[in-house]
């Protein structure tokens, strides 16, 4: 049986070519892509939408949504989950912080640094859209 979708991820860029980072909670220098778990019952569209809305203050709808990458996720050292990560094609409004987290726009390499719990995630999404999107391999 195929392992259901645990968390959600997406990439917003501007026109600058940088990306919407939120930071960890507990955490001001770990930077990581919006998303979250997917509540009991909810789609993978759903809980993006929503956790953009909720992390970032966004509009975002299902429509503007196109998914670009599901791999696993390490969630701990022995645990993985499956990560859904989506290219948001158009959004509403201005970001802001709505939680705990800081929410900054900065080119992808933020997220590679060293101390960005889900690096080697982030990595793999950036070897998707080099190739996926832009060819470059």
């Amino acid at each position: 049986m195929k392992q259901k979708p645990f968390a959600v991820s997406a990439i917003i860029s501007n026109k600058k070519g940088q990306v919407l980072c939120v930071s960890r909670k507990d955490n001001h220098n770990d930077f990581g892509l919006p998303g979250g778990k997917l509540d009991p019952g909810e789609t993978p569209e759903e809980a993006i939408v929503r956790e953009i809305k909720e992390e970032t203050g966004l509009k975002v709808s299902k429509n503007d949504l196109e998914e670009i990458f599901i791999a696993p996720c390490l969630v701990n050292e022995t645990e993985s989950k499956i990560n859904v990560c989506y290219i948001v094609l158009k959004y509403r409004g201005k970001p802001k912080q709505m939680e705990a987290g800081l929410v900054e726009w900065y080119s992808f390499s933020k997220l590679l640094e060293p101390q960005c719990s889900f690096r080697e995630y982030n990595s793999k999404v950036l070897d998707t859209l080099l190739k996926y999107y832009l060819n470059f391999y």
